[in-house]
């Protein structure tokens, strides 16, 4: 008779093991090449309604709405689920590349989603002290990023300034100093700590209120609901040839940590690739002067336990008259996208493969080698030969 404890023991065992049969067949949309690439069939509003939980989205309300970039409406559909489990679709433009969400929330609708939900989903929320120091270290970098252009002296407005982490610490380097940030609690404390801040939206703004020779705008532009037009406002703010640091999400790159319906966001309305902000940028009047990402680095990655790091950083600067930009290549950009998911889902098998070892490993140990062979032949096969025959078909 097997102890109670070895029991508990056997049965969560066995449960574990038994999940890699399911995890085995995330290859499957991708078993034939990165290059041949799917097609999810977009989901109509009544599809869309059968599937929501949630009685705040009323999915008889979601707007279609064009291309930002270009005015097109001629879409394809990558994903049909977005993060928090909200059934929404991801699309590209076939014509420039960009890609959003669509059709998506009202505005009431994202009024009641951040008053009522959108905190309930954030893990680790950290206190605003907390923020105002992880946003000093961000002054630090965006000063060492545009250290060759960017003096003391030079007056700075950063948008949606939070507590103003950045702005105190380029402060303290001799920059002239202006927050824009609609929260009151997190404007209070900015100014209880001595930056000046204007607590309203940036399309409430008049431009003679705020005219600096640099703008920062860190994290923002995904959430903005016409980010052409808002990049072309804050040009407004800007004195002849003055710089804008963006810094936003890399959607492709962020696709290698994690599935489409977890990299896909409620709250991200807009979600950019390289090429897609340098010709949003052209068309809003700036010049891209320096331009970083990461999406390279991390397609060579191996170890699931590396620090993921998918941010685009670019340094422009306003011109004269905005540009007529060139258009990114729909199919290329979505072909990096699930390049990434191919490259998530292999390292996830090669993870799983690891503490499958080390669980047969245990058993062989409480249970014997005899006991082992016999629950072996039950099992599914394993998912390393999994693996090597959905990348052989």
């Amino acid at each position: 008779m097997m102890p109670a404890a070895s029991r508990i023991t056997f049965v969560s065992l066995v449960g574990f093991l038994s999940t890699f049969n399911s995890v085995t067949q995330i290859t499957r949309p991708v078993q034939n090449t990165v290059n041949n690439f799917y097609t999810v069939p977009a989901l109509d509003i009544e599809t869309l309604g059968r599937r929501a939980s949630d009685r705040w989205l009323d999915l008889n309300r979601l707007q279609a709405v064009a291309c930002n970039l270009c005015g097109e409406n001629d879409t394809q559909t990558f994903g049909v689920m977005s993060r928090f489990k909200i059934p929404l679709n991801s699309v590209i433009c076939r014509r420039c590349g960009l890609m959003y969400l669509n059709p998506r929330m009202s505005t009431d609708q994202y009024a009641v989603f951040y008053k009522e939900t959108y905190r309930k989903f954030i893990r680790n929320r950290r206190s605003t002290e907390e923020i105002f120091e992880e946003e000093e270290k961000e002054g630090q970098d965006i000063l060492a990023f545009c250290s060759s252009i960017l003096k003391p002296g030079t007056k700075v407005v950063d948008i949606g300034c939070g507590p103003a982490g950045t702005l105190s610490y380029l402060k303290s380097k001799g920059f002239e100093v202006l927050g824009v940030e609609p929260s009151q609690k997190e404007s209070t404390f900015a100014k209880d700590r001595g930056i000046p801040v204007i607590s309203k939206m940036l399309e409430d703004i008049n431009p003679k209120e705020v005219q600096a020779d640099m703008a920062i705008l860190s994290r923002s532009l995904n959430h903005f609901a016409d980010p052409s037009r808002s990049l072309t406002r804050l040009r407004d703010f800007l004195a002849p040839e003055g710089l804008l640091f963006l810094k936003l999400l890399d959607y492709p790159a962020q696709c290698h940590f994690g599935l489409i319906q977890e990299c896909s966001q409620a709250d991200h309305l807009y979600m950019f690739c390289p090429e897609t902000s340098r010709a949003m940028l052209n068309k809003a009047g700036f010049q891209v002067l320096k331009m970083t990402t990461n999406e390279n680095a991390i397609e060579g990655l191996t170890s699931l336990w590396h620090e993921p790091k998918y941010h685009i950083r670019i340094l422009a600067r306003k011109t004269a008259l905005p540009a007529v930009p060139s258009w990114p290549q729909s199919n290329t950009i979505l072909e990096r996208v699930h390049r990434g998911q191919l490259m998530f889902k292999i390292r996830r098998l090669r993870f799983f493969s690891t503490y499958r070892h080390w669980a047969a490993v245990l058993i062989r140990r409480l249970f014997g080698e005899k006991f082992f062979l016999t629950l072996k032949k039950s099992l599914p096969q394993t998912a390393k030969n999994h693996h090597r025959t959905h990348l052989s078909e």
